[in-house]
């Protein structure tokens, strides 16, 4: 079986790349991970996530993110994760689609609603 390594905090003053950011959620979920590009929409894939995003005009926008173990805090690491990503090259970060019984965990995740419907963000 092939091992991942463990996952480490990303230092603030490194600036990953897309490549940096399929790499170390691997490593957080402890399992390879797909990647693929269409439109300018990116996809990461694995048994226990599935996740889209575009990065646009200094924006991250989250269009989709799916965990199969809820209440794990595997949620948590990876939006860390993006957050810490979005941070480190100076883009806001929108998460699109909340669901209503979401909502509490994106503000728990320091994001507040935003100007769209079912949209929340964090600054940079």
């Amino acid at each position: 079986m092939e091992s991942f390594p463990k996952p480490q905090k990303i230092e603030r003053e490194e600036t990953m790349n897309s490549g940096g950011l399929e790499q170390t959620i691997s490593a957080l979920l402890g399992e390879p991970v797909g990647f693929d590009e269409i439109d300018g929409t990116y996809y990461i894939e694995a048994d226990s996530l599935q996740l889209s995003y575009t990065e646009e005009d200094g924006v991250f926008e989250i269009r989709n993110i799916e965990i199969t173990e809820q209440g794990s805090g595997l949620g948590s690491r990876i939006v860390q994760t993006l957050s810490e990503y979005a941070e480190s090259n100076s883009m806001d970060i929108i998460a699109s689609n909340v669901k209503d019984e979401a909502r509490g965990f994106w503000e728990s995740q320091g994001f507040q609603e935003g100007s769209e419907p079912d949209e929340f963000f964090k600054a940079a």
